[in-house]
């Protein structure tokens, strides 16, 4: 076995981005997991700060010198509190409820920070195009609801997930991804409500009295859904191509 292929392995699952793969139980962020880049913002301080360097040092003005690294330190706190405000942090999957096609399936999830109330912190579906779940994390948990689509019958899976914040100036962006293996049962959509047909009889005494054959016979008429089979007159229906019910009468309606 080539010596490479571990380390290319790790540099593989520990890319920006990628999770270790879908979890049972609770996952906690632990420093490893968690990714931090600057945001567009960060990116226009970082420039404003060279430049101010560069023409500090170019004047030899101490006072603008002071202030670049005054900025400077408060951006490296800043990148600071942005990761520790995320990590340690623990997802807790629920268990979502069953629904019928057509509604929306909900996956219940607790994030819970074991180190005081942790600010401005966003779950982000990455499956579908869902709604930025944003919470403060305390230490009893805090509960989020994420809904998704679901179209049709079957298994809706919840997908990895985006934990984020840019807390608290918003210069950088700390990021780490979970996946549990979540999956919503959707059921058939019922059909729509419909009406008994005309002249059918609801009561337990017609079905009887039509079972048995009770009272003179008194033709055929249209088969109506839902009724017994009993009732059909098979070679009268082969003949005519359609189902024929048998008419007594002395069928009684019931209520």
């Amino acid at each position: 076995m080539s010596p490479r292929r571990p380390l290319l392995a790790r540099v593989r699952w520990s890319w920006p981005g990628r999770g270790a793969g879908p979890r049972a139980g609770p996952a906690v962020l632990g420093g490893r997991r968690v990714f931090i880049l600057p945001t567009g913002r960060g990116a226009a301080l970082a420039v404003l700060l060279v430049a101010m360097l560069l023409g500090s040092l170019n004047y030899r003005n101490s006072l603008g010198l002071l202030f670049t690294f005054l900025l400077g330190s408060l951006a490296t706190v800043s990148a600071l509190a942005t990761h520790r405000n995320l990590a340690d942090l623990a997802v807790a999957p629920g268990r979502p409820e069953p629904v019928f096609a057509g509604q929306v399936a909900r996956f219940p999830l607790r994030v819970t920070s074991p180190g005081g109330v942790r600010r401005a912190v966003a779950v982000v579906p990455r499956a579908w195009d869902g709604r930025r779940e944003v919470l403060d994390a305390d230490p009893l948990g805090t509960p989020v609801l994420l809904a998704r689509p679901a179209p049709r019958r079957g298994r809706v899976s919840l997908g990895p997930l985006t934990v984020e914040t840019r807390f608290p100036l918003g210069l950088f962006r700390a990021w780490a991804v979970v996946e549990f293996p979540l999956e919503c049962l959707v059921y058939p959509a019922p059909g729509p409500r419909r009406a008994l047909p005309p002249g059918q009889e609801a009561g337990e005494g017609g079905d009887a009295a039509r079972a048995a054959g009770a009272g003179d016979f008194a033709g055929l008429r249209a088969y109506q859904p839902g009724e017994s089979l009993r009732a059909v007159h098979w070679r009268a229906s082969a003949r005519a191509e359609a189902l024929l019910a048998k008419q007594f009468a002395g069928e009684a309606g019931g209520e």
